[in-house]
């Protein structure tokens, strides 16, 4: 984020009609990709490693792809103030609310995840506008190395997001009490899966993506500990219009820690496979994922992609 777009750029599109704004958002961020050749290497080198038979042409057109939608997520950030329980529909259709209105009438607990996946607050933006207050469990930003300007994003984006989810924003590792009070009194949490590991956590390992992932033991204590439901929600971009869903339960009862965590993941990895160009992960993606080795075996072998 450059001061640029956070101070100027991103707060004129938000005042323009939806469709105009959204146009010169991906613009926008057609022409950073342009001026950052090492982000693009990066994004195409991690999807090669997951899909090595991608032909040149795809790999080039999906890391084209993320820096576009990126913008337009961003965009979302700066709409935020002007979205309210009766325009929300027009920001996005959700699907299977049903599932989700069926979770908060159980007495336990219920933690809605997803992950760095398309333009993800917005699903839960409308949930919470619809169905009332979410918790969210956040990374706590003042404990990450990050440029000012970065930083005054980011306190804008978790109190517009805050302000709309209804709930505490808690930070990861600092709030516990805020944290226990949300799921102890029966609420609804919402959680990143595919958050790196902090510093403290022993990360489980499955297998994901043709290799092994790293992921954060977290959602699970939470689960275990407060005997939470756990349903997953994604945003995606589809047919020129975003779109939210929310899947089914995920239950971990009698598995083993890499038994659950898999049932977890496996939401995410499908909606990877099936959009690759909308997971925000790929140029970061030694922090979470390593090629197979040690003899490791998966059930499912990457499917190639052209």
């Amino acid at each position: 984020m450059t001061r640029f777009g956070h101070r100027i750029w991103h707060p004129l599109l938000a005042r323009l009609p939806r469709v105009p704004a959204y146009k010169l958002a991906t613009l926008g961020g057609y022409w950073r990709a342009r001026s950052a050749p090492r982000e693009q290497m990066a994004i195409v080198d991690g999807l090669r490693q997951v899909f090595p038979a991608m032909s040149t042409e795809s790999l080039a057109q999906r890391a084209a792809s993320l820096p576009r939608m990126l913008a337009r997520e961003t965009q979302d950030v700066y709409r935020l103030p002007y979205i309210d329980a009766g325009n929300i529909d027009v920001c996005l259709h959700v699907e299977g609310e049903d599932l989700y209105r069926k979770a908060c009438a159980d007495e336990r607990p219920l933690i809605l995840y997803s992950a760095h996946f398309s333009r993800l607050i917005m699903p839960a933006i409308a949930l919470a506008l619809k169905s009332g207050p979410i918790h969210s469990l956040v990374t706590d930003i003042e404990s990450v190395e990050m440029s000012e300007v970065e930083r005054d994003y980011l306190h804008f984006k978790l109190e517009s997001m805050g302000r709309l989810l209804g709930g505490d924003v808690i930070a990861r590792g600092r709030d516990t009490r805020a944290l226990f009070k949300a799921l102890s009194g029966g609420g609804t949490l919402v959680i990143i899966v595919d958050a790196p590991a902090v510093e403290g956590d022993r990360p489980i390992m499955v297998p994901f993506l043709g290799g092994i992932g790293r992921f954060s033991p977290g959602i699970l204590k939470l689960a275990r500990r407060y005997n939470a439901q756990l349903l997953p929600y994604f945003a995606r971009e589809r047919e020129g219009r975003l779109h939210g869903e929310v899947r089914a339960p995920v239950e971990i009862v009698g598995l083993d820690d890499v038994a659950a965590m898999r049932a977890i993941i496996a939401p995410l990895e499908q909606m990877i496979r099936e959009q690759p160009e909308q997971w925000w992960m790929w140029p970061h993606l030694r922090a979470i994922w390593s090629p197979l080795s040690n003899g490791l075996e998966i059930d499912s072998p990457v499917e190639a992609e052209t």
